[in-house]
């Protein structure tokens, strides 16, 4: 076959997207922790990111509610791998809680999203409005500041993800679930919102921007579909996850329905707040099971 005929063969496949769809079973890769401190026993493991430290072994931070921390029960937690792929990561013990002189709402470190700028690590979190950490090695992390000096980056209700864009506009995209009162009673006001930026440290964008949600509202959780937004980039495409509905859009500030793929079978609430992780060639899904209660699991993902 000429390169002429295989280069009019991939530029066709990527005018289309490509279906993503669930390859085996799925395995936990973090169950609800023992707490070292603020310990209840009904702890739950919910909005986590997934990560490669420096040093190849891959971080799992995650947000465990229902604690007996003051305030809000909330804190972070940190596990451990040397693979990907492995089952039942290393629990690291607690890997954050809430500081006062940091600005921080007490008890409440909420949905963390790392990523990368310049070689430094990101951690991206809520608590009183979006913050972050940094770190040269992806463990040990410090408070961040933004370009001005402030320890606040920009205001947000919770569910922060932070996706880079600048190979295509020059911007990075701080997607988090957004309270607007009196717009969307069905889903009690929540709705998907973003802010942009050049750099991490920001300035990040005055105007917030309500991107919307796809995914009608569910009676028994009505604003289910506007919480954890999460949007990956793959060969021109962008695939935003309304939990486990999963849209395509090649323009990341516009999207319409129905969902191209869902991935969730016949419990929408089995498995929530996605993350996708790609690697050597491989990509991974994973998202907590049964409301926290579960722990933190992972499938394969395929791409058709």
């Amino acid at each position: 076959m000429s390169t002429f005929v295989l280069t009019l063969a991939f530029l066709a496949a990527q005018a289309a997207p490509e279906k993503p769809i669930l390859e085996g079973s799925w395995w936990r890769i973090a169950a609800p922790p023992k707490l070292e401190r603020f310990a209840t026993g009904n702890e739950q493991t919910v909005d986590f990111t997934i990560f490669a430290a420096a040093d190849s072994t891959w971080q799992l931070i995650s947000c465990i509610r229902n604690t007996d921390h003051p305030g809000g029960k909330r804190l972070l937690f940190r596990w451990e791998s040397r693979n990907l792929t492995d089952a039942d990561w290393t629990p690291k013990g607690i890997f954050l809680t809430s500081d006062a002189a940091l600005g921080h709402q007490e008890g409440v470190l909420q949905a963390p999203h790392v990523v990368r700028e310049d070689g430094l690590y990101w951690l991206f979190f809520n608590s009183n409005g979006a913050r972050a950490l940094t770190s040269n090695d992806g463990k040990s992390f410090e408070p961040a500041k933004t370009a001005a000096g402030s320890l606040k980056f920009f205001a947000m209700p919770r569910d922060v993800m932070v996706l880079d864009n600048r190979s295509r506009d020059g911007k990075w995209y701080a997607f988090y679930t957004d309270i607007v009162p009196g717009k969307y009673a069905d889903r009690r006001n929540h709705t998907v919102s973003f802010r942009t930026a050049a750099r991490l440290a920001g300035p990040w964008s005055e105007e917030s921007t309500d991107l919307g949600v796809l995914s009608p509202p569910r009676p028994e959780y009505t604003f289910v579909y506007a919480e954890s937004p999460f949007i990956h980039a793959r060969n021109g495409w962008f695939y935003r996850f309304e939990q486990l509905n999963v849209f395509a859009s090649q323009d990341l500030t516009r999207w319409s329905g129905p969902p191209m793929a869902a991935l969730s079978g016949k419990n929408v609430f089995e498995y929530l707040a996605p993350e996708i992780i790609e690697h050597q060639g491989q990509t991974v899904l994973a998202a907590y099971k049964d409301h926290g209660k579960g722990g933190i699991f992972a499938v394969r993902l395929g791409w058709k």
